[in-house]
């Protein structure tokens, strides 16, 4: 006679409670916390499959933060009361007041922090504090026509946005890890820039019309200067650094206080109307390899005197690239 299938159950059950099984129980999960070091939450563990009833709001050390809400690892808002069913990291957002100091993800998806959507532009100055322990600044401070000098800190590595129309910025201090420049176009009463050692090129237009520029500190390791990156910058004068290899179109256009300029022996192009000196000086001998200029490299009714090493790098610069200034060559 066959037993029923409740009585079978029955004894499977109690032949495992015997061998000492027990029911699974729900593991539990934590939640960390971080908060770009500005105040300090402890990890939340729950159980798995339970909802994160409530957090503590965090209280920045600086009584300029104030706390903005939660962010999870895909830089979404994370409400409090959700069901959590893994370990997680929350990130605190907070609003400084001058601006926000969010998460934000990198292309190896690290979490860094970012400092960004400066909402006030009324402003004369700004200084974004180096504790903020960010790493990217977000700026929309272009047009700010009343700032007067800006300070971001070394602890800023990228900056995207630019500060171009700041037509009142006089002072500018630059983090020293930054590789890439933002534009300062038309930022008409900045006198003097020091560019950082780890900037391999200027962007386009990137100080163009900055009538009042006069001094800018070139790193060695700058190789390029894209088109118009100085144009119109009446008032300087500079050194071009010893690896440059490529000089834009209209980089130096306009310049008309840079009267000697001497393209040093790395320089491999020189694109059109790029400078509107009179005397230049070309380092390298034609052994070394002649530079590609482009047709009218120089501001033509301006220009007059180009020196070369030798007699054999200028017949073939009167032959070739600078056949139109012909006449104006000389061996030095």
């Amino acid at each position: 006679m066959r037993k029923p299938v409740a009585s079978v159950l029955a004894f499977i059950f109690v032949a495992f409670a015997a061998s000492g099984f027990t029911a699974c129980e729900p593991k539990n999960v934590t939640v960390t916390i971080r908060t770009f070091e500005l105040a300090v939450v402890a990890p939340v563990v729950i159980k798995n499959g339970d909802t994160l009833e409530s957090l503590a709001t965090p209280i920045a050390d600086d009584p300029n933060f104030t706390f903005e809400t939660w962010y999870d690892g895909n830089w979404n808002t994370f409400d409090v009361g959700k069901l959590v069913t893994k370990s997680i990291t929350l990130y605190a957002g907070w609003r400084h007041s001058d601006f926000y100091v969010r998460p934000q993800r990198t292309y190896s998806d690290d979490w860094f922090f970012i400092v960004y959507d400066v909402y006030d532009k009324t402003k004369t100055s700004y200084a974004i504090p180096a504790h903020a322990r960010a790493k990217w600044l977000d700026s929309n401070l272009d047009e700010c026509v009343n700032l007067k000098s800006l300070v971001i800190p070394d602890n800023i590595t990228e900056i995207s946005g630019t500060f171009q129309g700041c037509s009142s910025l006089e002072s500018v201090t630059l983090p020293k890890g930054i590789t890439e420049i933002p534009s300062f176009s038309g930022c008409v009463k900045l006198d003097n820039v020091v560019i950082p050692d780890g900037v391999t090129h200027i962007g386009g237009g990137g100080f163009r019309d900055c009538s009042d520029l006069r001094s800018i500190s070139l790193p060695n390791g700058l190789t390029t200067i894209y088109n118009n990156a100085f144009y119109n910058c009446a008032k300087l004068d500079l050194v071009l650094p010893p690896a440059l290899e490529s000089v834009g179109e209209k980089a130096f256009y306009g310049c008309t206080s840079l009267v000697y300029v001497s393209l040093p022996a790395s320089v491999k192009s020189v694109g059109y109307r790029a400078f509107s000196s009179p005397y230049v000086n070309i380092a390298a001998p034609s052994s070394a390899g002649l530079i590609e200029f482009a047709e009218y490299a120089f501001d033509f009714g301006v220009l007059a005197e180009i020196t070369v090493a030798d007699s054999a790098t200028k017949d073939a610069y009167a032959a070739g690239a600078l056949s139109m200034y012909a006449d104006k060559i000389r061996v030095r």
